[in-house]
Formats: structure tokens, sequence, C-alpha cells
């Protein structure tokens, strides 16, 4: 995703351009999701600008890449729901393991067929779980 972000800004004079074609959409996209060629042009287009004008997205993507792999937690306060791709090429699938070995009271729901973006290539499911792990339920007892 570092590299995309640098592809991102040397590419931007023409990044008004690169998401209205299918062709360059796919290559720009590939790794994020499974038909890139499919999505909206324009949703593209304010997603990467969004990305580009954060002023944390160099942050935090240094921090994934070169900081502390997370210890994990027993139980949280917060509920936790990680929705996955299965078709993920930036995190694997196979990683949702390591997800439930260090965090074991977190929800994760595959997402079939859908790449890291599950937004884009499994909306209505995406949106069905946001809702469901946000709907009002009592909050956890406090721990100790």
């Amino acid at each position: 995703m570092k590299l995309s972000v640098k592809v991102l800004r040397v590419t931007d004079p023409m990044l008004p351009f690169l998401p209205g074609n299918p062709v360059a959409r796919t290559l720009l996209l590939a790794q994020f999701s499974v038909k890139p060629w499919a999505l909206d042009g324009e949703v593209v287009l304010r997603e990467l600008r969004s990305f580009l004008s954060t002023a944390s997205v160099d942050d935090a993507l240094r921090v994934l890449a070169e900081g502390p792999t997370q210890d994990g937690a027993v139980s949280t306060l917060a509920r936790v729901v990680v929705g996955w791709g299965t078709r993920d090429l930036v995190t694997l699938p196979r990683q949702a393991q390591r997800l439930r070995d260090n965090f074991p009271m977190a929800e994760v729901e595959m997402y079939r067929g859908s790449g890291h973006f599950p937004y884009w290539d499994a909306p209505e499911q995406a949106v069905r779980t946001i809702l469901r792990a946000t709907s009002a339920r009592p909050a956890p007892a406090p721990i100790g």
C-alpha cells in the first residue's frame, strides 16, 4: 500500500483521468479489488484523493510497515468486528487466524470473493456488518 500511495502522488496530475479508464483502474487497484474495472470511476477518484489528502496516511503506513506487531488482547472494552475479503491480496485470508489468536473476543466476518476493500467488492454485506456491529447493545462489563 505504501508503494501505491507513492504511485498516486507521482501520477497526481493525471489522477482525474486514471479512474475513468477501466484498464488504468485495473492496473492501479488490482491488489485492492477483485474487479477494479467494474468500480465506479468517480467513487474511485474520490477515494484516491482522500488517501492523498489525509495528513496521517504516511504515518499510518509507516507504522503498519515498520512498527511493532500488536500483542493482542484477551478481551477489550470495545467491540471489535473485522470484515475480511477471502480474496484479499494485502492481508491474506490465512492471516485471519493470527487475528483470532491475538484477539479472541473479536468477530471476524469473511467476505466471499472480496478483495482488501470489501465496501467496493461486497458493499451490501459490508453495510450489513457495519449496521449490525454498531447497533445498540449493552456495553460489556468493565474488566477488573
